[in-house]
């Protein structure tokens, strides 16, 4: 009885505590909310443009390249040929990785330009459609990136530029199906729309370069090869590897898409992917709410140990 005595007096004690300081914790309220929503009205709206992407494994499913491989492969290993397995080649690692890896990032921002639209966006107009670059920081008239009161160049460093577009990118495969899900965030729908286009669009282009400059390679070695064998069966070991390079190069120059095929291509969206700021709001009133509390019975709790202290040495 004692205990639950002394509980319910604790209790109402700080009860009283509270009531007595509910001034100053409705006012803290109050001033988190307000913080919180002007905080919430001043973030930027994210937009988030995705795509659903096939990989296209061309070197697999049979035909003259993979059929090649198991009776070849030796040879094909001597002229730094690389033919796949039975089984295939799994494209879907190398095309996500090829995607966030730094040389094509590089290979992006030099071929495209969009380098300032990346790092130096300031907001996006709604009505025009345009983004909005800050002047303080890159000049759109003259193309250049400023410096500042130091003269340092504002200019962000190539890491820098990374990692920020590791942020926006967003890559994910469907176990079952084998499909990509590709995303972008940016403070533009259009902007990050074209951004998506360029990565499905480059990744393309620079597979294929990639795979028609070894092929090249091979058929050089191997045309070279061919007059100086006598022994048949490898002079047709030869020309059927000539064969299967004829066929990757075909493959190469006919197919746009050579590596990610759009099966649901990106789009400009409508609708904001973040901030939620309901949540914004709620949260940061919720918070300031409960400090206020903690700080009104801490301070209290201080106050009062302090009294009774100087009370009992009086």
């Amino acid at each position: 009885m004692d205990n639950n005595l002394s509980d319910e007096v604790d209790l109402k004690a700080l009860f009283f505590i509270l009531w007595n300081k509910k001034s100053l914790i409705i006012v803290a309220t109050i001033i988190s909310a307000l913080i919180s929503v002007y905080v919430a009205l001043n973030k930027p709206n994210i937009y988030k443009s995705s795509a659903l992407v096939m990989v296209i494994e061309s070197t697999s499913g049979g035909g003259i390249a993979s059929s090649l491989s198991s009776q070849y492969g030796g040879l094909a290993s001597l002229a730094g040929i690389s033919l796949p397995s039975a089984g295939g080649v799994d494209k879907s690692s190398l095309a996500i990785e090829t995607i966030k890896s730094r040389n094509f990032f590089k290979y992006l921002i030099t071929k495209n330009k969009i380098l300032p639209m990346l790092l130096a966006s300031k907001k996006y107009d709604p009505v025009s459609g345009v983004l909005i670059l800050d002047d303080e920081k890159y000049d759109s008239k003259l193309g250049i990136w400023l410096k500042d009161e130091n003269g340092q160049d504002l200019e962000p460093t190539f890491l820098e530029a990374y990692s920020l577009y590791i942020d926006m990118l967003s890559i994910s495969k469907d176990d079952n199906t084998g499909y990509l899900d590709i995303s972008i965030l940016h403070i533009s729908p259009v902007f990050a729309e074209s951004v998506l286009s360029l990565i499905l669009k480059e990744v393309n282009t620079l597979t294929r370069e990639n795979d028609l400059d070894q092929s090249n390679k091979a058929m050089e070695y191997l045309t070279s090869l061919a007059p100086k064998t006598t022994i048949a069966g490898v002079k047709n070991s030869i020309n059927k590897l000539i064969e299967s390079q004829l066929e990757t190069q075909m493959l190469a120059k006919v197919n746009e898409d050579y590596l990610l095929q759009s099966i649901d291509p990106p789009y400009i969206p409508e609708l904001k992917h973040a901030p939620s700021r309901a949540k914004i709001s709620i949260f940061g009133t919720v918070t300031g709410c409960f400090l206020s509390i903690i700080f009104v019975l801490f301070y209290s709790m201080f106050f009062l140990s302090n009294e009774f202290i100087r009370s009992n040495r009086n």
